[in-house]
């Protein structure tokens, strides 16, 4: 989801395109108490970029003439995403992080005003704060900007830690062997399917399903679940991640792997101080350094196993290719 001004297109009136039934969506959000009463709708305009959802931004005017800018993801209720692979919740999933989780706590984090589903329409609807003027973390102009998402994310995992018995928060999935073992088992009938499945490719696959009882024995915490830097937007300096639809219990490692993919060695070891400074006090934890190697594996078998038919087979070679130099940096191989 792209909440940055660049996304927005021109202003339209306050009947969109789009089937947003947007007189019901103020009259919940009146009645509920989200935003005041005799709040009018200036204006609508669509997200232009695509998204696994649609969605608009809302420019509403309350009573005493202030200007309130809102974010609005909608789509018909479907479990199939977390059915299929066990990676996405849908929209009510995400409105229940925002509700029972991050609304609760002291950090950088969209305000949100409400969840509600539209009977006639079958849709569900998730309002956000909208972050006016926000940018994605990789193009601040900030030697500093991952090691501060960093900090971020470990702050997330050390707040979220004491709080996984909490009642409210049992709705949360949690990535458990047979999770982890999905996508190394697809990567394997995918490459098979494509004609690209290299000698070397089961035996890191067996290799994989030995190190996830590390990503097992990690403590655990509640994760992002897709942590990388699209998904991660700055504004005024603070970080702001986005996009909570992949929420789950496991180890916190996952999301520092998915932050640092892909970046040079000095920028992913200031990440790795900054994660630990935050999460821990400056001291890794036991076997972090093997338990985010074992991430980063995953996160290569994540990709590759997501579909069949999200790639053409040029990137998925390219993917298949970048996993075999991973694995022989990491001895793994």
């Amino acid at each position: 989801m792209d909440m940055s001004p660049s996304t927005l297109s021109t202003s339209t009136s306050a009947t969109p395109s789009s089937a947003l039934p947007l007189r019901w969506l103020l009259q919940r959000l009146i009645a509920e108490g989200r935003v005041p009463r005799e709040t009018v709708a200036i204006s609508v305009a669509a997200n232009v970029h695509l998204s696994s959802h649609s969605s608009e931004f809302l420019t509403l005017q309350t009573p005493d003439s202030k200007t309130l800018r809102l974010f609005c993801k909608h789509g018909a209720p479907s479990d199939e995403s977390w059915l299929a692979y066990g990676h996405r919740g849908g929209l009510p999933y995400e409105s229940n992080v925002y509700r029972h989780l991050l609304s609760h706590l002291p950090l950088s984090i969209a305000r949100f005003y409400g969840a509600f589903h539209h009977a006639t329409q079958h849709e569900d609807y998730l309002v956000i704060e909208q972050l006016d003027d926000a940018i994605r973390v990789y193009t601040w102009d900030d030697p500093q900007a991952l090691p501060k998402a960093a900090h971020w994310i470990g702050s997330l995992h050390a707040l979220a830690e004491p709080r996984l018995a909490a009642r409210e928060l049992k709705f949360l999935h949690a990535y458990d062997k047979d999770y982890y073992i999905g996508w190394s088992r697809r990567t394997l009938e995918f490459s098979r399917l494509r004609s690209l499945q290299p000698s070397w490719l089961r035996r890191l696959c067996d290799r994989y399903e030995a190190l996830i009882e590390l990503l097992l024995s990690a403590t655990p915490t509640i994760i992002h679940g897709e942590y990388y830097p699209k998904n991660i937007l700055v504004r005024d300096g603070q970080i702001y991640p986005v996009d909570w639809e992949s929420t789950a219990i496991a180890a916190g490692e996952v999301d520092l792997a998915s932050l640092t993919e892909g970046w040079p060695a000095q920028v992913e070891a200031r990440c790795a101080q900054a994660y630990c400074k935050a999460r821990w006090g400056g001291t890794p934890a036991r076997e972090f350094f093997e338990i985010l190697a074992a991430g980063k594996l995953y996160w290569r078998f994540r990709w590759l196993g997501n579909s069949f038919e999200w790639s053409a087979a040029e990137e998925y070679a390219r993917l298949i290719e970048e996993l075999h130099d991973f694995a022989q940096e990491s001895a793994l191989l």
